[in-house]
């Protein structure tokens, strides 16, 4: 399967179970692009929110069975410049914008504004989703700090999934949060 911007990947149909592919094993329904370990950075100034995010998206990492396929590390973005060969990509909170332009052209990974609407309790999978798709952007020569061509200004971002949900018109399931 290819998506509007030439990603490539699997679309598992069933939402209940998890598929296991020549030792790729995602939950149904991700797009699976690789078959390693996914290490997202999230980054922000003081480290509150951010490493309750990080941890938030750990506990869903680890309900959904996924330890071998994704891991979230909260970095500090004073540290991002000497962490970042930890991880495959980093995602900043939506206030260190500024700090991320400012050092741009110094990262050696795709660097990204996680939108504010995106920032609360959002599901492992969009995070996921996100990441693979603007780690794909860089790779295809897309500068830091990488943005989807349709949404330049992260804070101005209106979605609340992930963007490849958003192209097929998805939306949230905030009831799904709960559980």
């Amino acid at each position: 399967m290819t998506n509007r911007n030439g990603i490539h990947g699997v679309l598992f149909d069933s939402d209940a179970s998890l598929q296991n592919l020549s030792g790729i094993l995602f939950k149904s329904s991700f797009e699976v692009h690789n078959c390693y370990m996914l290490k997202i950075a999230i980054c922000c100034g003081g480290g509150f929110s951010s490493s309750a995010l990080a941890a938030h998206l750990e506990k869903e990492v680890s309900r959904l069975h996924l330890e071998d396929q994704v891991q979230f590390i909260f970095i500090p973005i004073v540290h991002l410049l000497e962490r970042m060969n930890e991880v495959d990509i980093a995602m900043v909170c939506p206030h260190c914008e500024w700090k991320v332009r400012q050092d741009a052209k110094k990262y050696t990974i795709p660097v990204a504004v996680i939108p504010p609407r995106l920032y609360g309790l959002m599901p492992v999978r969009d995070f996921v989703e996100d990441a693979q798709d603007l780690m794909e952007l860089w790779k295809n020569g897309t500068p830091n700090v990488v943005t989807f061509a349709d949404e330049p200004r992260p804070l101005a971002v209106k979605r609340t999934v992930s963007h490849r949900r958003w192209l097929r018109h998805e939306t949230a399931d905030f009831k799904a949060l709960g559980k």
